[in-house]
């Protein structure tokens, strides 16, 4: 049986694996004093409506939800920065809308339009912040 955490982990590992090597970090990890590294993302998976309702037959699992992905660069560097970090990352996610699912994959996973990214200088804070997000659809047979 497929899990949530499952779904989650595949569009983690999709952030990491395309912010390297800049660290990313998911919701829940250990505590990480991120006020001293001069760069990072942050993603974060928050999940909606869980089945489609079927006439005559039983309800199938069609998870849908959003993506936000947040990178922290050092200030005064001017936007470019997270501007490059987040390239190959929403890069990455579009790709998942390419991949056929092969045969025996039990999680079909696929993203919406991508939203962003955004930018914005944050006081008192020693990082220049970019955001995007996007929808999330995950099919489980």
């Amino acid at each position: 049986m497929t899990t949530l955490q499952q779904v989650r982990g595949i569009y983690e590992r999709v952030v990491i694996d395309a912010a390297a090597p800049v660290p990313a970090y998911v919701e829940n990890q250990d505590a990480v004093q991120f006020q001293e590294l001069s760069e990072y993302a942050f993603v974060r998976v928050n999940f909606g409506m869980m089945q489609e309702a079927n006439v005559g037959c039983e309800a199938t699992e069609h998870i849908r939800g959003s993506l936000v992905c947040e990178i922290y660069t050092k200030k005064g560097t001017g936007p470019g920065r997270g501007l490059e970090i987040a390239q190959p990352v929403i890069q990455a996610l579009s790709a998942l809308n390419a991949i056929t699912a092969p045969a025996g994959q039990l999680i079909t996973a696929r993203t919406g339009r991508i939203v962003g990214p955004t930018q914005a200088h944050l006081q008192e804070r020693p990082h220049h912040f970019t955001r995007f997000s996007c929808a999330i659809y995950a099919r489980v047979p």
